[in-house]
């Protein structure tokens, strides 16, 4: 195998990496964007929380500090 193979293979082979990483990177741009926008519009997000709905959050916990 010559040296320009070599380079040509590795060459190849870089750039493969950097794709795969890249589709990575904006699969995971869309998985958090699709986590924040699901939150943002849920309708317990829009109407929010009564104080006294606030005030239950935790109480079916084992562990009371009652």
């Amino acid at each position: 195998m010559s040296l320009l193979e070599s380079l040509r293979i590795a060459t190849h082979a870089l750039r493969g990496i950097r794709l795969r990483s890249a589709l990575t990177v904006l699969g995971i741009a869309v998985g958090v964007a699709a986590q924040a926008s699901a939150v943002q519009f849920s309708p317990d997000q829009q109407n929010g929380a009564t104080p006294e709905e606030r005030s239950r959050i935790g109480e079916n916990h084992a562990m009371n500090s009652e």
